[in-house]
């Protein structure tokens, strides 16, 4: 499904093979990482995770040296080659990883208005995946005529547009567009991971 969102297009992709690009073993090991006390790089109560960089093995938390890994980041990138298209007005030659980020989302836990701008990269392209989802878990939300900052449950629901987010999800977007996050509100968490990549012409 592809939506246009304050003019800019927002994939919504459904991946049934989730178990093959992210087994049950690699998501139990994710988790001991972001648990860990010295993996604590969100300044959030009710989140864990921050980002990390899979070409880097002295990277702060070690992500990218879980067996397993790789087989995502290339599917990630293969999936975002098929809908580069949408975000270039030209022949696209390659997309060259930037970084990428994994969150573990409680109970409580709702994420203001914010875009994945990098002052270093310009425009890209972010590609959001979503190995485990608990039924009634936090939904992505667009806000119209939205600031930076501002959060989804100060505002009424006409102002929203909102994404409900299912395991195996695969949600893309520019890197400029504004986006929340929905209070999680069951005792499951939420994990997303989400890479960037920069678009080569």
């Amino acid at each position: 499904m592809i939506q246009t969102i304050f003019g800019s297009p927002v994939v919504i992709l459904k991946v049934e093979n989730v178990e093959e690009l992210f087994s049950t073993e690699v998501y139990e090991e994710t988790i001991n990482h972001l648990m860990r006390p010295d993996n604590k790089f969100i300044d959030h109560p009710y989140a864990r995770g921050g980002k990390i960089c899979t070409t880097d093995l002295n990277s702060k938390m070690s992500i990218n040296r879980i067996v397993g890994l790789d087989i995502l980041w290339k599917f990630l990138k293969a999936t975002a080659l098929e809908h580069v298209h949408l975000y270039s007005n030209g022949p696209v030659k390659d997309l060259k990883f930037r970084n990428s980020w994994i969150n573990l989302t409680f109970q409580g836990c709702e994420i203001k208005n914010h875009n994945d701008k990098d002052p270093n990269t310009g425009r890209s392209m972010i590609v959001t995946f979503y190995p485990k989802v608990p039924f009634g878990g936090a939904n992505l939300v667009f806000i119209h005529n939205s600031n930076y900052g501002e959060w989804a449950s100060d505002r009424s629901e006409k102002d929203l547009v909102q994404f409900v987010i299912e395991e195996g999800n695969i949600v893309i977007f520019d890197n400029l567009i504004l986006h929340a996050v929905a209070e999680h509100s069951v005792e499951i968490p939420r994990m997303c991971i989400a890479t960037e990549f920069t678009i080569e012409k």
